[in-house]
């Protein structure tokens, strides 16, 4: 078999699906259960007793899974709330990593432990994605909501570099904490794991449009990618295009209800 490098595989990969007009990648929120609280969250609003009750089952997930292999999805993330407390997650996880995708795990780093990095090591995914919000623990927790968090996920950070599991840190820069991204910037350079961030803060699934307030200036957004991130998209694309792809347009329904 002729090797070949993972850029020309996903570059004829998406060509390939492009032609067929299928699908490439998907991600697949498992939960709204998450044991953190982040005040720019989308999906907190529903991290509730009565939603997670309503959530698929696990023979349904698998059937999802099935249909998305069939339409020919290659990258398949699985992402929350936090889908590390399903407590069928690595049985969701084995199914999907059989089937062949190439799985992303977007997970808040709080919860893993030891059964997490064994499967992680056993059946390894194409990256494991983990928030940091900062690297000072007061801003942390006051990002998370909850005051024990920052020690958890750091640790769980060091042990998954330790371990070998491939680990991207990214960050979602709000107004709570641009302060810090030089920071964890650092922090990423000195344990040797990727790290991106974001400044594209959306409003909650339910409406609430809190989040939005978080918005660090757009000017202010475009210069971090400018400086930052050249390489990022936004960065090459005309101003008002970068605009556009950092914060949706913002409308008013019919209910007066304001909606990004």
């Amino acid at each position: 078999m002729k090797d070949i490098s993972y850029k020309a595989f996903s570059l004829r990969a998406h060509r390939n699906n492009l032609k067929l007009e299928r699908p490439n990648l998907c991600q697949f929120e498992l939960t709204y259960r998450c044991n953190l609280h982040c005040n720019y969250c989308y999906t907190d609003c529903y991290n509730t007793a009565t939603h997670i009750k309503n959530e698929l089952g696990t023979k349904e997930i698998k059937a999802v899974i099935d249909t998305l292999y069939e339409a020919g999805i290659l990258w398949l993330c699985l992402s929350g709330g936090e889908p590390l407390l399903r407590r069928d997650f690595f049985e969701i996880y084995a199914y999907a990593h059989k089937k062949g995708f190439l799985i992303s795990v977007f997970t808040n780093g709080y919860s893993i432990g030891k059964e997490a990095i064994r499967c992680f090591k056993e059946m390894p995914p194409f990256v494991v994605e983990i928030p940091l919000s900062a690297v000072s623990e007061s801003v942390y927790a006051r990002v998370t909501g909850v005051k024990d968090s920052f020690e958890k996920v750091i640790a769980a950070i060091t042990r998954s570099i330790k371990e070998g599991i491939p680990l991207k840190i990214k960050t979602l820069v709000t107004q709570d904490n641009l302060q810090e991204l030089p920071k964890i910037k650092e922090f990423a350079k000195k344990i040797k794991a990727a790290h991106y961030f974001s400044a594209i803060v959306q409003p909650r699934l339910n409406g609430d449009t809190f989040p939005c307030g978080l918005r660090v200036p757009v000017d202010e957004a475009l210069y971090l990618y400018d400086t930052c991130m050249p390489e990022n998209a936004c960065a090459r694309n005309p101003a008002q295009e970068r605009t556009a792809s950092l914060f949706t347009c913002t409308v008013e329904s019919a209910d007066g209800i304001t909606v990004d």
